[in-house]
């Protein structure tokens, strides 16, 4: 198709906003070519973009995500937003007005004109994966992130470590995820994420405007780090038999060692 997003004259380069123009260009026509968007009269060419504030550092709890899109019935579109996350949100819904015919082989835009001004209801909108227990691979969680963009819902609750394993590499403390992932386990590269692995999905979630909230339980439901450094632990409690002896791990805080494993900004591994 001929369609194409332009920039308008105020709105300032942004390597998110760039990105998504080029990436939602593709969903929209998806299916290959064909003809470009269409109302009943009029062939929709392009869309302006006007986005007041281009930060795209990282995308923040509490950002402004509001949009405003307008397709009028000659045609002209317009998506105007305070920030490129709320630019993220109306191409995305964009997007989803596009329809595809397969007989004719054209893409549509039906029931023009358009006006939709969009904001979120609820500041924090998404889901929670938790890969201590299930391990899921790097592109099943890429996927994840999709999903969240075409909901244009905003946040990866990361549940990482838990009784059952400690999947995380990290270069300040490296025995953890070395004794406590499964990959310690089974002898194999499942089950660990390489600190690499964990900066891909942080870059490829702020690419899409969803925040990577990680969370390592301490100190219970943390048997999995004590395979590493047993001494900083107590075990109490009786759990179900079976795992670690069927009792469980907690961390001592009155150990200075267990403080500065908590704080690794603080302190080398010792």
């Amino acid at each position: 198709g001929r369609f194409a997003f332009t920039l308008a004259v105020a709105t300032a380069p942004s390597e998110v906003l760039s990105a998504a123009l080029a990436r939602y260009r593709r969903i929209m026509f998806a299916w290959g070519s064909g003809s470009s968007p269409a109302t009943a009269a009029t062939t929709l060419t392009d869309c302006s973009v006007s986005v007041a504030n281009s930060s795209d550092g990282s995308f923040q709890l509490g950002d402004d995500e509001s949009y405003s899109l307008r397709v009028a019935a000659d045609a002209d579109c317009r998506l105007s937003a305070r920030t490129v996350w709320g630019a993220l949100r109306g191409l995305e819904t964009l997007s989803q007005l596009v329809e595809y015919s397969p007989s004719d082989r054209w893409y549509e835009l039906r029931m023009v004109p358009w006006q939709i001004d969009d904001k979120p209801a609820f500041v924090s909108r998404g889901v929670m994966v938790d890969t201590a227990r299930h391990w899921l691979s790097v592109p099943a969680l890429l996927r994840q992130i999709d999903a969240l963009a075409y909901s244009r819902m905003n946040t990866l609750h990361w549940h990482a470590s838990d009784e059952d394993a400690f999947p995380m590499g990290s270069t300040a403390f490296p025995a953890l995820a070395a004794r406590g992932s499964y990959a310690s386990a089974v002898g194999v590269s499942a089950g660990l994420y390489s600190v690499a692995d964990q900066e891909a999905v942080v870059q490829y979630a702020r690419m899409r405007g969803v925040r990577v909230v990680l969370e390592l339980d301490l100190p219970g439901h943390a048997s999995s780090w004590a395979l590493a450094r047993p001494d900083l632990f107590v075990r109490c409690g009786r759990g179900p038999a079976g795992d670690y002896g069927g009792r469980a791990w907690l961390l001592d805080p009155t150990l200075e060692a267990a403080v500065a494993l908590r704080s690794p900004s603080r302190s080398r591994e010792p």
